[in-house]
């Protein structure tokens, strides 16, 4: 009698439907994979976005002033040598401008005085003006309209005018002269307290500050990153005034300027550097701006998206964060969104070719949750090839 265990006929033939099933499953992962053919196509992009504007400008400082007066308002275009504003140093007070006013208030009264009975049409002609500009700052000033500035500078040249022309319409008494000695002391005391501040160029003037102006500027574009974008996206101050110095005012160029905001690094779908994308800004759908994108930039917190823009810049000259709606007309070769798969930061589709499959870098250009309109990095990719998923 032999030794060992007897095989009957049944266990081999579970034996060899075992074999059949590894062998089946084997064969429908590797040859079975989902595929189809690429097929031409156009979409409308309409992606939603929260980002930041960056600005064209530069931040003007200034040594630390106890009072400052504005010789031009928010929003204001200025040239190379314009008055932006007066600055007063530290030591200066009120009581130096009231005494001031007094003073000038005693020269006018003593030189009327001296006038009486006089007529002079030129200077009839000036009362008139101060009382209108005096009456319409008064109405500007209930109103709240933002015109007080220019009507207040415009109030102290009428003043100086009529002051300038009883200068030389009055024989001064010694009285008067006395006046006029103490206006000069009082002006020179504050004059050395007084710096004027010009504009060194061309732009339009913001005294707005969020504590990103110089993080996020033009000129430090090859320092902005996905984290910064990120945060200043959710708000928040970025830098801290030099204990010496306080900011004065924004030189803006307003005809250059970024829109920048972060996707997910795993998102095939973001912007397509050169392509030309419309934006319209959550709260200003009455702007729609056009801009020209700029590479990507891959992070490892997510795809820094950024578009350039060479219009003026309008209402968004003092945002910051902003809600928006990124637009393009896209037009390529079509695929199933699943079949756009990202590999280190950068998007591709599988092409099958003589019985080989490769992959194709692809750029995304609009994509919603089927279908993917995409453009070759460099491989032409064409209507009837084959894709696998």
């Amino acid at each position: 009698m032999r030794n060992g265990v007897q095989f009957k006929p049944r266990f081999f033939v579970l034996l060899g439907l075992l074999a059949l099933a590894v062998l089946t499953g084997v064969f429908v992962l590797v040859f079975s994979r989902d595929r189809g053919e690429i097929k031409d196509g156009s979409q409308k992009l309409a992606l939603p976005v929260t980002g930041v504007v960056i600005r064209d400008e530069r931040s003007i400082s200034t040594e630390k002033y106890n009072r400052v007066t504005y010789a031009v308002k928010e929003g204001e275009r200025v040239f190379p040598e314009s008055a932006i504003a007066t600055v007063y140093k530290y030591g200066f007070n009120d009581e130096m401008t009231q005494s001031l006013a007094s003073i000038r208030a005693q020269i006018y009264a003593m030189q009327m005085e001296i006038l009486a009975g006089i007529e002079y049409p030129e200077l009839t002609v000036m009362e008139l003006s101060i009382k209108q500009k005096e009456a319409a700052i008064r109405e500007c000033d209930m109103e709240g309209t933002g015109c007080l500035l220019t009507m207040e500078n415009e109030l102290k040249a009428l003043l100086a005018q009529r002051s300038t022309y009883l200068r030389s319409a009055v024989q001064p008494t010694a009285e008067l002269t006395a006046l006029y000695e103490q206006e000069e002391v009082k002006m020179s005391q504050i004059s050395s307290y007084a710096t004027d501040v010009l504009a060194t160029e061309e732009g339009v003037v913001s005294f707005y500050f969020d504590g990103y102006e110089e993080a996020l500027n033009a000129d430090k574009m090859e320092t902005v990153n996905a984290d910064l974008i990120t945060a200043a996206a959710k708000g928040g101050g970025s830098e801290t005034v030099t204990a010496d110095e306080t900011k004065l005012y924004r030189l803006i160029d307003d005809k250059h300027w970024y829109y920048a905001f972060v996707t997910p690094a795993t998102q095939a779908l973001r912007v397509v550097q050169g392509e030309k994308y419309t934006v319209t800004f959550e709260g200003y759908a009455e702007n729609l701006y056009v801009g020209t994108a700029l590479a990507p930039t891959v992070y490892d917190s997510g795809i820094l998206n950024v578009i350039e823009f060479n219009i003026s810049i309008d209402a968004l000259i003092n945002v910051r964060a902003a809600h928006a709606t990124i637009g393009l007309v896209a037009a390529g070769v079509a695929v199933p969104m699943q079949a756009v798969t990202v590999k280190d930061g950068v998007a591709g589709v599988s092409i099958r070719e003589s019985g080989e499959t490769h992959r194709v870098e692809v750029d995304v250009l609009s994509a919603d949750e089927e279908t993917a309109i995409i453009r070759t990095r460099g491989e032409t990719l064409y209507a009837g090839m084959k894709y696998e998923m």
